[in-house]
Order: structure tokens, then C-alpha cells, then sequence
């Protein structure tokens, strides 16, 4: 999903094979709804445009398709190219940039005259990109982060696309998200965890990021145990009413998403039932979204604190 701050709407895109325009200044009325050919996997708005990956069925292998909607004109154009399912889309530099299950990061170089995305780089396995799926891709500073199935993270330098350093097993088990805050870079991963990664000040050739997480939640310290609420298959940022900085999380099998404050991870609260959510969205100060596994969308908003009585 995906919340345009301007318009105060929510894009959502789902297994169903549609995605659905709502408007959340009226109660979360769905505005519209596009067939849009396959199951999306992904969904990214940016500069006016709303690129959706989708995986095309009845096809083996499954071939990745990203469709891209001009919101402007309202032109529509197809992006050919990855071989699976497209898991990840980011934006940077007027670049789009994919990725998925057949290990490839794809660069798309915008075309001015036509308005439309072209292919311009292709990273494969074989030319020193991930041996896994790739799960998500972060736009950082002059670099990019991409994160794979395995929990190796890879970041590359925007200008040359060289891979300029690689974190094996960052992770136990699958990266699902990377989120920037601040100076850091945080990720999620199956294996249950939320780890806060900052960058080696000054960096040096091979190290742009520290390799040792600067905080895990939950901590990893001897006899504390183990907390059971599965996977992390979600997180985003959130600025609340108060401008205060929070994390938002979602769990496998956890039945909420749960509230952090940053930096600190101390417990906020939780958004009640929602089973295994898998898409968030936020605005600062607004609406909190989040969208399960069951076809559920829900819309938070936050609420002034109540005036102390005197």
C-alpha cells in the first residue's frame, strides 16, 4: 500500500488482482478499482507515478511485469524484464529501480519526451549481485541497500553500481523490509528480529555500513528469552500527533502491529486485530494503515491527548 499525503488517498494492491484507490477523508470509501492482470507483489508511489509489480499467471515460469500509471495524463505502460515475481520497487535520482525472485536488481531510466521508464541496468547473480531473492531494495544516501531471502544485505554505489560492500548473514532468515530513520538504516527479517544498522563514520573502501548491528529487538542478551511472536514481515515509520518519531511492526501469527518509540524501542502500544499484516503506510501526524493477510485494510487516526484536569 501506499498513502498520498496530498490527496489524503490510499493505494492498495492484493492477491485479488486489483488495486483499489480509497479515500480516507471519507471513512475509507473506495474511490476506484483497477484489474490490473495479476496478483501484486508490489506497489510504490513517487513523482507523480504508481509503478505496481505484478506476477502474470498462467505462465511457467512466472514472468515479473511492472505496470506503470502516469497520474497526470493517466497513460499506462508495462515494464518487461524480470523473469519471476517483482518483490521490491524504489526511486532515486529519477531512476526506478526493481527487484525479485530471480535474484536481479533493474534499473529503469526515465524518458522525459515520452514519459515513459526505459531498462538501463541489469545486476544478476553472475555479476556479483545476490545469490537470492531479493526482498527489498532502500534508496540511502548516494547508495543503494538491497536485502535478499538469505539475510545478506548489499549496498551499491548509485553512480558507478558497483557492490561496495556485502553483510552475510545480517540476518538468520529472509530480509523482509529496510527502513531509513534518521542516519541508520533499520531491517526485519523472519528470523524475528529488528536490527538498527549506521554507517562507518568516515567510511573506508569496502565498508560503508558497521557489520555489527548498533541495536537488535528484541535485545540479544544472555538468559533473556526468547520472545514468541513470530516473523517480522513488516515495519514503517510513523511520526505521531505529538511529532515524536515511532516504528511500527507487524509479526507473523501475532494478531496486531505493534508500536515503538525510536530510538529507544520502548513499547507504545498496538493496532488490534489484524492477522499477519504485511503492507503499512503512514503519514506524520495522520493515519496509520495497515493491510492482512485475510483482505483487511484498516485506517487509524491519532487523536489529541485529553487535556489534564486541573
Amino acid at each position: 500500500m501506499a498513502y498520498d499525503s496530498s490527496t489524503s488517498q490510499l493505494y492498495t494492491g492484493s492477491k485479488d488482482e486489483t488495486v483499489r484507490l480509497w479515500d480516507c477523508k471519507n471513512r475509507g470509501n473506495c474511490l476506484s478499482v483497477v484489474e490490473v492482470g495479476g496478483q501484486v507483489d508490489s506497489l510504490l508511489l513517487e513523482g507523480g507515478y504508481l509503478f505496481v509489480g505484478i506476477r502474470v499467471q498462467g505462465m511457467q515460469p512466472v514472468p515479473g511485469l511492472i505496470k506503470v500509471y502516469n497520474l497526470t495524463t493517466g497513460a499506462q505502460h508495462d515494464l518487461a524484464g524480470h523473469h519471476e515475481e517483482v518483490f521490491a520497487l524504489a526511486a532515486a535520482n529519477g531512476l526506478l529501480l526493481s527487484a525479485g525472485k530471480d535474484m536481479s536488481i533493474r534499473v529503469w531510466q526515465h524518458d522525459t519526451a515520452s514519459g515513459t521508464f526505459q531498462p538501463s541496468v541489469v545486476i544478476t547473480a553472475a555479476q556479483g549481485g545476490h545469490q537470492a531473492p531479493v526482498q527489498a531494495l532502500l534508496p540511502f544516501g548516494s547508495c543503494l541497500v538491497s536485502a535478499d531471502w538469505a539475510g545478506v544485505i548489499k549496498i551499491w554505489d548509485m553512480a558507478s553500481g558497483q557492490c561496495i560492500q556485502t553483510i552475510q548473514q545480517a540476518h538468520k532468515e529472509p530480509i523482509m523490509r529496510l527502513l531509513p530513520w534518521e542516519n541508520v538504516v533499520i531491517s526485519c527479517s523472519l528470523d524475528s528480529s529488528v536490527k538498527v544498522w549506521q554507517p562507518v563514520d568516515p567510511p573506508t573502501p569496502g565498508a560503508v555500513m558497521d557489520i555489527s548491528p548498533l541495536y537488535v529487538h528484541p535485545p540479544e542478551e544472555p538468559g533473556r528469552p526468547a520472545e514468541n511472536w513470530g516473523g517480522v514481515l513488516a515495519i514503517s515509520g510513523a511520526i505521531d500527533a505529538a511529532q515524536k518519531p515511532l516504528l511500527l511492526a507487524s509479526y507473523n501469527d501475532d494478531g496486531c502491529v505493534r508500536l515503538y518509540d525510536l530510538p529507544t524501542f520502548a513499547e507504545r502500544g498496538q493496532l488490534p486485530a489484524m492477522r499477519d499484516a504485511r503492507a503499512l503506510a503512514t503519514a506524520p501526524g495522520d493515519i496509520l494503515a495497515a493491510g492482512d493477510s485475510h483482505g483487511v485494510v484498516k485506517l487509524w487516526r491519532w487523536k489529541a491527548a485529553p487535556m489534564p484536569l486541573s
